[in-house]
């Protein structure tokens, strides 16, 4: 159940909802604390909404709990450079090349660009 609350609110971001998409992401973590997708999702979705720090905390928990989740990664380097934490930005750039994605190998020169963006500063 906890997956089919996680793709409704995937839904609902695609179609720019994002306070029902957050519903449905803790509806989704109400059925599994442990669903990193769920958690990543929801960073993202408050990521977008500007909730910079509760966007920060889900991709943190999302990450903990699944190390390889790719977006997690991604998203929580894009958070931490909205916080001004560019070294934890670029941390978190790398383990998301680091995995390889191939679900989000499009992504991949978008982090390498952010990772020298940093490096310039």
């Amino acid at each position: 159940m906890s997956d089919a609350w996680n793709n409704k609110g995937v839904c609902f971001r695609k179609l720019g909802k994002l306070e029902q998409a957050l519903a449905c992401y803790d509806r989704a973590m109400e059925n599994d604390r442990r669903n990193a997708s769920a958690w990543s999702n929801r960073g993202n979705c408050l990521y977008m909404l500007g909730r910079y720090a509760e966007a920060l905390a889900d991709l943190v928990k999302a990450v903990d709990i699944d190390p390889k989740n790719e977006s997690a990664h991604l998203n929580k380097g894009l958070v931490e450079e909205r916080l001004g934490r560019p070294s934890d930005a670029a941390a978190s750039y790398r383990a998301f090349i680091a995995l390889n994605p191939v679900q989000y190998q499009a992504h991949v020169p978008f982090a390498k660009k952010r990772l020298a963006d940093i490096k310039k500063r």
